[in-house]
């Protein structure tokens, strides 16, 4: 079994005759080595199709419009917090996505005005809390970008229009993603800062400032983090 993954900016239409030439020829020649490819009758092909602006390139691969499909939707049950690396010797290293965490944290942290400065009460710090299980982190975060940020994207003029009602779909994966590593980003250097972290915010800006701020990051954040991407289809696809 080959896996093709395909990058959002690969070049779609060489790939169609790629395609052409190792499923339906069955051979693949490297004209400047000579070195050539023969496709064997039992071996098989999953290509993999990320989500894309207006699916451009799902649509873009027409030859895999030929062949069997199969979407994949985020559900809070199939949401990992594991990340997947390729180590020096070949094997592959998993380690747990701090980030989705910490965002999760602050965020629930918000909800509750745990940010807020209360006489004879620690200062709340996200970093310390334990952590969530991966479905409270999905629900978590779903919740602020579904409900907490009610806006839809749609196609204007070939950029993302924010409209002032509820998304009609679920997030995709692709748009938690950037919503997460755009918000772990901004918390990271905004509540590191020497004027906000710990007891500074209170004393430069007042008891109600630090709560102020994780509000007005994480109401931006939304638009500038998806900007690009329109949940057009809410599921990755795989041929």
């Amino acid at each position: 079994m080959h896996h093709i993954d395909i990058g959002p900016s690969d070049h779609q239409y060489e790939l169609n005759a790629l395609f052409f030439q190792v499923m339906i020829v069955g051979t693949l020649v490297d004209h400047r080595s000579g070195l050539i490819f023969h496709r064997k009758r039992s071996d098989g092909f999953l290509i993999e199709i990320p989500n894309s602006f207006s699916d451009r390139v799902a649509h873009s691969l027409f030859f895999c419009q030929f062949l069997p499909t199969v979407r994949l939707e985020i559900t809070r049950d199939r949401f990992r917090l594991e990340t997947f690396s390729v180590e020096a010797d070949g094997s592959i290293g998993v380690s747990t996505c701090h980030r989705t965490q910490l965002v999760s944290k602050h965020l629930k942290g918000l909800r509750e005005n745990k940010f807020l400065f209360k006489v004879g009460e620690p200062l709340f710090d996200p970093s310390k809390e334990p952590d969530f299980a991966p479905e409270v982190c999905f629900d978590i975060i779903v919740e602020e970008m579904t409900n907490g940020s009610p806006d839809i994207y749609r196609e204007s003029s070939g950029q993302t229009r924010i409209e002032d009602q509820e998304m009609s779909a679920s997030p995709s994966f692709v748009l938690i993603k950037n919503f997460v590593r755009f918000l772990h980003e901004q918390f990271t250097q905004v509540m590191n800062h020497e004027l906000i972290r710990g007891n500074q915010a209170k004393e430069n800006f007042g008891p109600d400032f630090k709560q102020f701020l994780i509000f007005f990051i994480v109401k931006t954040s939304f638009s500038f983090s998806t900007r690009s991407i329109a949940p057009i289809k809410t599921c990755d696809i795989i041929e």
